[in-house]
């Protein structure tokens, strides 16, 4: 690869046509599998999935964690309980730096061997 074609691999967050398993916070370098193991060691959470994305807002990656549960929250206020926890559980892990925005979602997408399909994750942000 020449020094033009990298400056554009690295502006789309791509090397050689592969996509970075993982993101950065800080200087960290911190991968999805990382977060999902820690996550999936949380009570009631049966899968996880995680993506960042780009905010041009906020000029930051956007954590995006998918979760589906065991059990649902029985009404808003639950929820939002159960999400600040899951926050306050993730970032006692992980020295994060960015915004997590927490979804819980019925059944997480994945391939027929169980891995998560994290492209289709990434389409619903």
């Amino acid at each position: 690869m020449g020094g033009a074609q990298i400056a554009l691999a690295h502006e789309r967050d791509m090397w050689d046509g592969i996509l970075p398993d993982g993101f950065t916070s800080g200087q960290n370098p911190i991968s999805y599998y990382q977060l999902e193991s820690v996550l999936l060691e949380y009570p009631q959470i049966l899968e996880a999935g995680v993506v960042a994305r780009h905010d041009e807002n906020y000029q930051c990656q956007i954590l995006s964690v998918y979760l589906a549960l065991q059990e649902q929250p029985t009404n808003e206020e639950a929820h939002q309980r159960f999400v600040e926890e899951v926050i306050d559980y993730v970032q006692s892990h992980f020295e994060l730096r960015c915004p997590i925005d927490v979804k819980i979602k019925d059944k997480l997408p994945m391939t027929r061997s169980g891995k998560i399909l994290r492209t289709v994750l990434a389409k619903l942000n």
